[in-house]
């Protein structure tokens, strides 16, 4: 298998650890990715880029609204706590990843992980969306919402139940890679527009998808 979270995650950690800004474009880009066909997601991040959170995808729909407007809002907070956990260097750092992300309107479980994944690259953190629910036949009690009310350790277990799973199923790397080739698998036959050239296009495009560095994807895959 092609090595495509090494050659893209890093990146994409590197863009959102550099400052409070930064992290809130990439949590704008998951807010993106909710409901959308990855195939949308080079022209929807384009428009990002140009426009800002003023597009459709993200202020015609409240909650992607509200998340962004939250994010920006208290970035510099956010991006503090992150860099602090990181700089922790100890072995819960994806549970309080993802606690921090979570406590952020409209940020679900798996988007929470997903977030951190990207910002942060620890193997316990990975996005399951509704391509891994079916790939891995994920129990819905792994990716159920979080109730507003549920206590802090009833809170707890309930992320340490999600970051289980994710090193049940291989961790971080093995989950990314895997599918980034199933998405580039599930194109095949597509419309030109809506298909990728291997694993390795839909890993390396991340970097377009997810920073403002330009040139990330643009090259033999």
């Amino acid at each position: 298998m092609i090595d495509q979270f090494r050659k893209t995650n890093p990146v994409i950690n590197a863009f959102a650890q550099q400052s409070a800004d930064n992290l809130y474009h990439v949590a704008c880009c998951v807010q993106i990715t909710i409901q959308q066909d990855t195939s949308n997601l080079c022209m929807l991040n384009t428009q990002f880029k140009k426009y800002g959170s003023k597009i459709p995808v993200l202020s015609n729909m409240r909650s992607k609204r509200e998340s962004c407007e939250y994010f920006y809002n208290n970035r510099h907070e956010i991006y503090g706590k992150m860099m602090s956990i990181i700089g922790s260097k100890k072995s819960n750092i994806p549970n309080k990843i993802m606690d921090l992300f979570i406590s952020c309107p409209n940020f679900g479980i798996a988007k929470a992980s997903f977030l951190g994944q990207l910002a942060v690259g620890h193997k316990g953190l990975a996005c399951f969306d509704s391509v891994n629910i079916k790939k891995y036949g994920i129990d819905k009690r792994v990716v159920s919402a979080i109730p507003k009310s549920m206590s802090k350790a009833g809170r707890a277990k309930r992320i340490q139940l999600y970051i289980d799973t994710v090193g049940k199923l291989g961790g971080s790397e093995k989950l990314w890679n895997e599918w980034c080739n199933q998405i580039y698998e599930n194109r095949i036959g597509k419309a030109i527009n809506r298909q990728f050239k291997s694993g390795l296009d839909v890993s390396l495009r991340h970097g377009h998808w997810f920073t403002t560095w330009q040139g990330r994807y643009d090259i033999a895959v």
